[in-house]
Formats: structure tokens, sequence, C-alpha cells
């Protein structure tokens, strides 16, 4: 992808883009995974558009997907730069694809880490009522991962006071449930065996690679799954990261100060870099690695069938946007100000529930600049509407369904597909950030605003569990 965006930092490894292609000589369909932070919806659909003219193919028929590493370029970049340059590549990739296309057979390997490699990164302190989300930097606490001093920083920069860890029941694990599967679909040469290429899926945001002092470019660990997965397997290999919008790399290492002076007062959670350059990149290919031999370690056992079923579709949806959502990201970034400014008056004598509801509304607020400008989430027609137009991919090859969701959706959303799937004898394969990003989108059981996934959301309360029931129902309409 270099030279397709605005490049801003240094490069530590490639960013690219995979092309995969399938055809059953009635239908072809295309699934585009790139190394980038996230696309929206509208970028995505001008982007399948004029692909679909250049390359004679339904616009339907292709599919968008973005790793979301942190240390990779978002949309503004490549918008800067012009879009021009990344269709030319991305319709020469998809001829070279279509060129090299082989009558293939299939396998599919499941592994349970069970949380091995991944915590869910959001914990509620019941004491106070809230949500404590912690993205990197937990202690080793007996192999469990530890958030105790970043929760207690935090509250002690949101109060001004000290805070002792009795308080709220020290240590504070996090230990909620998480998704721990590692997935992998194999291709290979009908005729000769050869290895054609691999999918692959985790569930984890691609976050280490930008936990440093000096940032670089850097396609994070599902480059390096990849590099190792082609390396020992052969083909190509493709990674889609699984929904994750409450989970995060578990990871045990050394950290730096956090970066903030003395004056200053974080209400979100805390940046942490590693002490040391090296250590993060050390910590990003032990993880690449680690996910990447649970892998090699079944391949021996996968069993190749020729696929003989090749269905699609993208299910359009229309779904709600929060009723409080200003239409004016200005206006909501000043009326931000202002309430932060009450929240330091208050500081001194409310207590911990009142100035953390505070802090979550100041956050929301001063969100709205990336919901509406940077991140392209919503225009201002679409939040005066309340509506927004998504659409959710289904792929069935042979008994595997590939489903893909909008979005940082939390990990539960794939439940009922999951549920539907076993049911049917199918194997169900959930990836996120398809056809666009639209951001956060959290269970309802979640409080309003309850720290930083939260209060990141643009959709209205029961936007998951729909996207969940909807994509049940995907599976029994695509299976028959």
């Amino acid at each position: 992808l270099k030279g397709t965006f605005e490049a801003k930092m240094e490069f530590k490894d490639e960013l690219e883009a995979f092309v995969c292609y399938f055809s059953d000589n009635h239908n072809e369909l295309i699934l585009i995974s790139f190394d980038l932070m996230q696309l929206s919806v509208s970028f995505c659909d001008e982007l399948r558009e004029q692909l679909s003219q250049k390359c004679r193919i339904q616009a339907d028929a292709i599919i968008t997907h973005c790793t979301h590493s942190h240390t990779a370029p978002s949309e503004n970049d490549i918008r800067n730069f012009g879009i021009s340059e990344l269709i030319n590549r991305l319709v020469s990739a998809i001829a070279r694809a279509r060129k090299s296309a082989k009558i293939a057979t299939v396998s599919f390997a499941q592994i349970d880490t069970a949380g091995r490699f991944n915590v869910n990164r959001r914990k509620k302190l019941s004491a106070i009522d809230s949500t404590f989300t912690v993205w990197y930097g937990y202690d080793d606490n007996d192999g469990r991962p530890d958030g105790t001093w970043q929760v207690i920083k935090r509250l002690e920069m949101l109060t001004g006071r000290t805070i002792d860890t009795k308080d709220f029941g020290a240590p504070i694990i996090y230990d909620e449930q998480t998704d721990g599967l590692i997935q992998a679909i194999r291709f290979a040469s009908e005729t000769s065996g050869e290895p054609i290429g691999t999918i692959i899926r985790y569930s984890a945001h691609p976050c280490i690679a930008g936990h440093v002092h000096n940032r670089k470019y850097s396609a994070d660990f599902p480059g390096i799954v990849r590099k190792i997965i082609s390396e020992r397997l052969g083909g190509e290999s493709c990674f889609m990261t699984g929904p994750c919008g409450n989970i995060a790399p578990w990871i045990s290492d050394e950290w730096g100060e956090i970066s903030l002076s003395k004056e200053e007062i974080s209400l979100t959670p805390l940046w942490m870099p590693h002490k040391r350059d090296e250590d993060c990149w050390s910590a990003v290919s032990r993880l690449g690695r680690d996910i990447a031999n649970e892998i090699i370690s079944v391949a021996d056992t996968m069993h190749f069938e020729k696929i003989s079923t090749l269905k699609f579709v993208n299910k359009p949806i229309e779904i709600s946007v929060r009723d409080d959502i200003m239409d004016d990201a200005n206006k909501a970034d000043e009326l931000s100000k202002e309430l932060y400014e009450e929240f330091l008056r208050a500081r001194n004598s409310e207590s911990i529930r009142e100035l953390r509801n505070r802090a979550d509304r100041i956050n929301f607020l001063s969100s709205h600049k990336f919901f509406f400008k940077e991140y392209y989430y919503l225009n201002r027609e679409q939040s005066k509407q309340r509506k927004l137009q998504i659409e959710m991919p289904v792929i069935r090859l042979d008994d595997i369904i590939l489903i893909g969701f909008i979005g940082e959706v939390f990990y539960e959303v794939q439940q009922a597909a999951r549920q539907a799937s076993e049911r049917d004898e199918l194997r169900c394969f959930c990836f996120t950030e398809a056809n666009g990003d639209i951001g956060y989108i959290p269970t309802s059981d979640e409080k309003i605003n309850d720290d930083y996934e939260c209060y990141c959301s643009v959709t209205a309360k029961g936007t998951l569990e729909r996207l969940g029931e909807i994509s049940s129902e995907a599976i029994g309409a695509i299976k028959e």
C-alpha cells in the first residue's frame, strides 16, 4: 500500500492489501483485506463502485475489510493522497487474482486458546457502577491480566485525590469472557494439491505496534501471522480481524511512564508505551508467532474437500443512530469545553461516581469530531434522520459461513450466528470492519457513555443484538 496514501511516519514493515477471488463460473466474488485503520461506509461504497466499473463485476460482489492496525493510515490519509492510485493497484491485483485462479479444495480449522492471547479490556467496578477500559499495559498477576494500577491512576487524575486500592476490591483482574478462537481456512489446488493460501481470523485489536515512543507504520501482529503461515504452509496468507470492540491483546511486559504532565488530567484510558521500542516489536512478533504456531500445530490434521457451493449476499440493513448525537461537531466540542470547566469546579466536592458521569459526557461530546470529520461515521443528514444504511456480507463455501460485521462490534455479536451455524452443522467465521466503519457497537447491557467504547458509539441501544439476529437469519437463508 506504500504510495497510495499520504505517509506521515517511517515504515517498520509493509502495509498490504490482499485480494481473495472466488468463482463458480456463474458468480464472481472478491474479498479485499487492507492493512488500514478504518474506512467509512461512504468510502467503501465509492471504492466498490469504481472497482465494479473497471473490473466488470457487481459492486455487491466486492467485500472490503480492514485489519484495523493502529499503526496504519486511516481514510483521510488516502483521500489527501488521492484515491486513484489505490484503485489502479486494486484493479491490477484483481486481474492477477482472476488469472491465477485454480480449481480449489478447502479445509477448516478452529483452535480455542481460551483467552491465552487476548483479554476483555472492559471491567466494571461495582463500588462506583462504572466501567474502566484498559487498552494495554496489564501486569501479570499469577497468569491473570491485572489492570489495578491503571484504574487507580485514572481515578486519582479524575478526583485529584489519593485513592485507596482497598476501596475497589484490588487487585482488579480483567477476567471477563472473551473470544479465544483462532480460525483458519486453507485452500489447495484440486489437481496438484499445491497450497493456494490461507485466510486466518483472530479477535484482538492490532494495537501493540503503536505503544512505542517513536511510532512507525506497521501491520502489527497480523503481518507476522501472515508471513509465518505463508512460509510454513505455502501460498498467500490473508488475516481478518474478528469482532474485537471490547478485546485487547494480552501481553505482559515492562512499561514506560504515562505520557502526561503533572498538570494534565486524563479523562480517557491511559496510553502506555513500552520502556524501549525494541521491547514493543518483540511483543508484536511474539503474539504473531503464538497465533501462527497454533495454526501450524493442527495443519497436518486438516482435511481438504472439493468446493461444491459458492453463495454470497450483501444484506442491506437500516440501523438507528442514538438520539443524543448533536448535528454540529463544532458545537459539541464547544459544549464539551464548557462542561470540562464545570467538571474542574466540581472536582473537590463531588463523588467519584458523579465525576465519572461528567467525564463520560465530556468525552462523548468531544468525540463528535471523529464521528463527522475524522472517521466519517456520520454526516449531518444521517444524524438528523437518526438512520444509517449499512450492509452485512455473508458468504457460503460449502459448510463454511463467513459473516462480516460493520465497525468495531463487541465480540458478543457473533453468538447468535455461531449458535445457528452449530444447529445446521456449519462452521462460522466472523470478521469485522466489513464494508466500512461506524464506530463501536456495544451490547445493550452497557451503560450509555460508560467509558471509551460506549462514548465512541453512534448507534442506538439494541444495534448489536439486532445485527446478531440478522446474521442468524442470513445463515438460514444462505444455507438453502
